[in-house]
């Protein structure tokens, strides 16, 4: 509980100093903006939580999701769409990651060059914790099995009386889960959670994205993914679970 505590307080401080930067930057427009003859921008707080929560906790791991947004004085604003895991034993923080031999972050562009001209494909291979997805035909499988497990969750949602959910799960095989889509990875009891940053082709659809639903994250249970698990203690925990 003590090492839970204390990488709980490590990952609030970073949050906190986050905001606190955020703030700055408001304060630093406002100090500016009556001189240039615009009017002060009025906020509560610089960053706004919209969803939180505790979605596996065990001995050995823990995994939380935190997602809100930065209050900005224009039309448009940055996101927040965390998920983090916490290997208690080896005491350090996961989250999707490049994998082990890529230089490449993950979902960051890499620049190649083509027939003269600059390409900029986007590194979506990734590793987290036990899963290894590193490969192209790796990638695919777990594409699709993502796709069969959101077009089910679609079909149970169909019927929502929260027009939020309707709206979200409409038509999951034609832009709502695709290849080229980040995404965001954590623990929870019933299988892994993937949380999609991205709503397609109404990209406008932040509701979609900053709060869990019936139609994301998608969960996958854990038995599906062991064919991308390497060896280890967090293999061995998850199969474990029903």
């Amino acid at each position: 509980m003590q090492t839970t505590n204390g990488m709980l307080d490590m990952a609030h401080g970073g949050a906190m100093l986050v905001s606190r930067a955020a703030g700055r930057e408001l304060d630093e427009l406002n100090e500016w903006a009556p001189g240039a003859g615009f009017p002060v921008f009025q906020y509560d707080k610089p960053v706004v939580q919209t969803d939180v929560g505790l979605t596996y906790a065990t001995p050995n791991l823990v995994s939380l999701v935190d997602l809100g947004y930065f209050v900005h004085e224009g039309s448009g604003t940055w996101r927040i769409i965390r998920g983090l895991t916490f290997d208690l034993a080896a005491r350090r923080m996961f989250g999707i990651d490049a994998c082990p031999d890529s230089d490449i972050a993950y979902a960051s562009h890499q620049y190649t060059v083509e027939k003269l001209g600059l390409r900029e494909p986007i590194n979506y291979l990734f590793q987290f914790g036990p899963l290894r997805v590193c490969d192209r035909e790796a990638y695919e499988k777990f594409v699709e099995l993502l796709k069969r497990r959101a077009l089910l969750a679609t079909e149970r949602a169909a019927s929502s009386k929260d027009p939020t959910v309707r709206i979200c799960g409409e038509k999951p095989d034609q832009g709502n889960i695709a290849k080229d889509q980040e995404i965001v990875l954590y623990l929870t009891f019933r299988g892994l959670a993937v949380h999609n940053t991205e709503y397609w082709p109404n990209a406008s659809r932040s509701y979609c994205t900053l709060a869990r639903s019936p139609v994301n994250p998608i969960i996958l249970p854990y038995r599906e993914l062991e064919p991308f698990m390497v060896p280890g203690p967090w293999r061995d925990e998850l199969l474990k679970l029903k």
